[in-house]
């Protein structure tokens, strides 16, 4: 859920960039998978997009 110039100073291997205004604004198709872990600097928006995930049935964990 980081914002494409924080992705662009680090992201983890293999992770897809969506930033949290695009989750909320298109959460189902931001969100194609079952599972999803979301990373951001502090916690305090990956929290908000697994609330968000959970609210539709997506199983959510959050890493900082």
């Amino acid at each position: 859920v980081r914002e494409p110039d924080e992705w662009r100073t680090g992201h983890l291997e293999g992770a897809r960039l969506v930033p949290l205004g695009l989750l909320r604004a298109d959460p189902q198709g931001a969100l194609p998978h079952e599972e999803i872990a979301f990373v951001c600097a502090r916690g305090g928006r990956s929290g908000q997009a697994a609330a968000l995930a959970v609210q539709l049935g997506k199983r959510s964990r959050m890493l900082t």
